[in-house]
């Protein structure tokens, strides 16, 4: 079994080639950072973090890759930002980029095949008024594109919608099956969970009791429901927590409820448990053992909140105290 495992690394490995990425910019000294398109759960291990110096107003990047891969370059001068492009398409192969750090988000000009591509979709989609619906196009027309590929994932990272299933489904299975395919098919899944106007899944939580309840018992019995998604030591969760109290405190009475799911680790159970005493929280407190909810909702920032009605439909997502108190006060 052992030498089934290494013979398959090996074949794995050898689809990798050594990309070169040479940069000419207008700066002396810097630091350019190869920046991911989405997130870095879309890039191998090896194409996180990458990062060298400018030197006489030149730097270069080089690593291995199997197949073009999207990313944006931002440069770093005495740890402030000083530039960071828009995104652009390296290839396994030598190629040359040039950047005007005077010219932010810019579309840098990068001599690939891919880019040649890149720059011919930009052309065209200057005569669209619907950009979802021009890359509808554009995938149905090439379908193994990876510039089909890599700008469906800035798009869902942007705005997800609906759209992004019919566009996701032109792709080739050659393109879903590389690791950013597959990880766009799992962002999709959560995004359409968190669609407002969608239904919300109906979570088993976990009460400082121990006791475990459906979400859906607890929206029967209210108009409107806030589910927040915190930690114990998340400080912009802590910080919203007084404006909460007061919307909580007008509006309990309204038929209106906060359900408080916290991602701390059943090892935190005594830290979370205490913070809740602590903030002197009245609303209904659960766990989300395993981060389970996290991994179905695609939820990667605190505080997240969704409000939901009393058929369980998201109203809005990410609302702010005070709008949250002007929706429920025009609600009466």
């Amino acid at each position: 079994m052992l030498l089934f495992f290494l013979f398959v690394v090996d074949i794995i490995g050898q689809n990798d080639q050594t990309f070169i990425l040479k940069g000419t910019i207008n700066a002396d000294s810097g630091t350019v950072i190869l920046l991911p398109v989405g997130d870095i759960t879309y890039y191998p291990e090896n194409l996180r973090d990458i990062t060298t110096d400018i030197k006489n107003q030149k730097f270069e990047i080089n690593g291995k890759i199997s197949h073009p891969y999207a990313f944006q370059i931002g440069v770093r001068v005495n740890e402030r930002w000083k530039y960071i492009s828009s995104i652009f398409f390296v290839e396994p192969t030598n190629q040359h980029i040039i950047c005007n750090i005077d010219s932010a988000r810019e579309y840098p000009l990068v001599d690939n095949k891919i880019s040649h591509e890149f720059y011919n979709y930009l052309n065209l989609l200057k005569s669209s008024k619907d950009y979802e619906e021009f890359l509808h196009q554009y995938t149905m027309k090439n379908p193994n594109s990876y510039v089909s590929l890599w700008l469906l994932i800035k798009q869902i990272s942007n705005n997800y919608t609906l759209k992004a299933d019919s566009i996701y489904n032109n792709l080739t299975s050659s393109l879903i099956s590389t690791k950013a395919g597959k990880v766009l098919k799992e962002k999709i899944n959560n995004y359409r969970y968190t669609t407002i106007g969608n239904q919300f899944p109906n979570l088993v939580m976990r009460s400082t009791q121990n006791i475990t309840t459906h979400l859906y018992d607890i929206i029967s019995n209210h108009k409107y429901i806030l589910v927040d998604f915190w930690f114990s030591l998340c400080p912009p969760c802590i910080e919203q927590f007084g404006k909460l109290k007061a919307v909580y405190s007008t509006n309990s009475s309204k038929k209106f409820q906060i359900v408080g799911i916290s991602v701390d680790s059943e090892e935190k159970r005594a830290l979370w448990i205490q913070t809740i005493k602590n903030l002197d929280l009245q609303w209904l407190q659960y766990l989300d053992v395993k981060e389970q909810h996290l991994k179905l909702l695609g939820v990667n920032s605190f505080p997240t909140n969704f409000l939901l009605d009393s058929s369980g439909k998201i109203i809005a997502k990410n609302i702010s105290p005070t709008d949250l108190n002007n929706f429920l006060n025009n609600k009466e």
